[in-house]
């Protein structure tokens, strides 16, 4: 009795000691810089190479819409020439002035900027579809570095029980109340439980790189990130996905994109009109450097486009079919947004259910191996039933982790497919 009561100080001195190495090297694990959700986010936003590319995308559309807005101003042009007649010996100065107005070519000039308008906005939710697909990319690295993390705890947690199993197996095998075949496989199992905290804290390196990369940066910090495991609570009523994706960004680019055709064509249409404008020539030109002879002029010009070898109705042609795939792409477009809410949608409740269970099940199995510790001591249970209760606990802690990990890629991908982007994580 007196043994069986010492086995028992002997086997809670061991788990003390445990605890504090395990929070020790937990620490040291996790020692740099440690960053939240939002300032991964924040960070991304500002440097990843793919959201860097996307707002130059914009500002070269904007350029653009400028450039088409140029169309409705004048053009003037200014002219110098110099000449000599060597026959002669004499030298000829001229200098002018000239400017054009178009005033009418069918809308062409309107049709084109406001296809260009098209062509901006759709860059710009072009900019919130890349963010949200790096949102994405950046949320999974993110979840995997704090899985990481949690699985470093997890395997030195799990290495810790298991080393004070194997010293209650082996006081119970100095007494003689246990064979070696039972040491031999506690040992075992502590090897594959350090294995596991070896393999774990290789992972990480990994996962620490994958985040800097999704963030942009190119530097290689020590990092570590911080959030609750928490789960993710659903509301009770299916969205309206019909509704949702109508904000989607990338089907607002589609739209744009599908107007912007359709203006084009228009566009193209109208080089079948006739062009009117107006322009102004004034010029001087003398033998002298300051030419005192001025010629001005003034006048309309009308031109129409009678045969152009087919080249305009091969345009207009172009611009209707293009029109017409935009079109479809849109309809498509739409319908796989809808159906990836769903989707996502449906797998996210899933995910949240099944952690609750997940939950239930380590509550069970924790209180299983506590009862079952105290009565392998105690010799009421035999060596094989308590081990098969020993990696159930091991088994379920590992399948709570990853539960609660899939909720979490689970909502990034639900988030992405309903077209959230970095903006709306400030």
């Amino acid at each position: 009795m007196n043994m069986l009561k010492n086995n028992k100080v002997n086997f809670f001195r061991i788990a003390a000691i445990s605890a504090v190495m395990l929070i020790a090297v937990s620490e040291n694990v996790f020692a740099g810089e440690t960053l939240t959700w939002k300032e991964c986010a924040s960070q991304a936003n500002e440097k990843n190479p793919e959201i860097v590319s996307a707002k130059e995308k914009v500002i070269q559309a904007r350029i653009a819409e400028d450039i088409a807005f140029g169309a409705f101003l004048p053009q003037v042009n200014a002219d110098l020439s110099l000449g000599r007649d060597i026959s002669q010996g004499s030298s000829s100065y001229s200098y002018g002035l000239s400017g054009n107005l178009l005033l009418f070519n069918g809308l062409k000039n309107l049709n084109d900027y406001y296809a260009a308008g098209e062509r901006l906005k759709a860059a710009e939710f072009g900019l919130s579809t890349t963010s949200g697909n790096i949102r994405l990319a950046l949320r999974n690295a993110f979840v995997q570095l704090l899985q990481a993390q949690a699985q470093i705890k997890l395997s030195e947690k799990i290495a810790t029980h298991r080393k004070q199993n194997l010293e209650l197996v082996r006081m119970r095998y100095n007494s003689g109340a246990e064979h070696k075949g039972s040491l031999l496989l506690e040992e075992a199992n502590l090897a594959q439980a350090e294995f596991e905290v070896q393999q774990a804290k290789r992972n990480i390196e990994l996962s620490m790189k994958r985040l800097l990369k999704e963030m942009g940066r190119t530097d290689k910090a020590e990092i570590s990130v911080q959030e609750d495991l928490n789960v993710v609570l659903l509301s009770a009523e299916t969205p309206d996905f019909e509704k949702t994706a109508e904000e989607n960004p990338a089907l607002k680019s589609v739209l744009a994109q599908t107007e912007a055709t359709r203006l084009s064509w228009k566009s193209a249409k109208a080089d079948l009109w006739p062009k009117l404008s107006v322009n102004l020539h004034g010029n001087r030109n003398s033998t002298d450097f300051s030419p005192e002879t001025e010629n001005w002029s003034a006048g309309l010009s009308l031109s129409l486009p009678i045969y152009a070898g087919g080249e305009i109705q091969g345009e207009i042609d172009r611009a209707e079919s293009a029109y017409k795939q935009a079109e479809s792409d849109e309809q498509n477009t739409k319908n796989n947004i809808v159906v990836n809410m769903e989707e996502t949608w449906a797998k996210l409740q899933d995910a949240v259910t099944y952690v609750e269970i997940q939950k239930k099940s380590l509550d069970a199995a924790e209180e299983r191996s506590s009862i079952a510790a105290a009565q392998y001591s105690s010799g009421l249970v035999s060596f094989d039933n308590w081990t098969i209760i020993e990696d159930g606990l091991v088994g379920t802690q590992k399948a709570y982790l990853n539960a609660q990990i899939n909720v979490m890629l689970a909502e990034a991908n639900y988030l992405q497919a309903k077209g959230v982007t970095l903006d709306e994580e400030k």
